[in-house]
């Protein structure tokens, strides 16, 4: 479903969650919906935060994190890395658990981004983050697939934080199917 309409204004402030000891900054538009990093003047890193997926509703904390960017930002830069830490999911059926995965962030185009109302933004870059992870609980009887792909678009005055989000993520429960909901901010 496209609900263009919905409109979620997201602020930023020094992260005070003990649940993520080694982030510095909280971002979200609600107690609900928020992530966790660590930015620095070299990188950018994931712990954790809420997840939604459609009907699948969990926690993340990562205790080893996602790399979402490295600074200075150079077209094909690169960098892939383990992760790994704990998740709650609540819905569709109460599992925790913990996961390992992949987390890889590529450089992968620049260029001219032009938003409605006229705004451009030239010499932007897209810095394409994508992440995938597995669980097992309860002895192996339920296992899961989290995949998720973001395009980040950043401008040279604003890289700290991206001008436009594209965000995909898929949620694989086995006997529960996948949950996909593609998400622009």
């Amino acid at each position: 479903n496209t609900h263009s309409s919905v409109v979620l204004n997201y602020a930023a402030s020094t992260s005070t969650n003990t649940s993520y000891p080694q982030a510095n900054v909280a971002i979200g538009s609600a107690a609900n919906k928020m992530s966790y990093y660590n930015s620095s003047a070299n990188t950018l890193l994931f712990y954790g935060g809420n997840y939604n997926v459609q009907t699948v509703v969990a926690t993340l904390q990562y205790s080893l994190a996602a790399i979402e960017a490295a600074y200075p930002m150079n077209l094909n830069t690169s960098s892939t890395s383990a992760v790994g830490g704990t998740i709650n999911v609540t819905a569709p059926l109460p599992i925790t658990s913990t996961f390992v995965g992949t987390s890889s962030v590529v450089t992968d185009g620049t260029g001219t981004v032009n938003l409605p109302g006229s705004a451009s933004y030239s010499n932007c870059y897209r810095v394409m983050t994508y992440q995938n992870f597995t669980l097992s609980a309860n002895g192996g009887f339920i296992t899961a697939t989290i995949t998720q792909m973001n395009y980040n678009y950043y401008s040279p005055s604003t890289f700290k934080a991206p001008l436009l989000t594209i965000s995909t993520s898929t949620a694989n429960i086995a006997g529960f199917g996948a949950n996909t909901q593609t998400i622009v901010t």
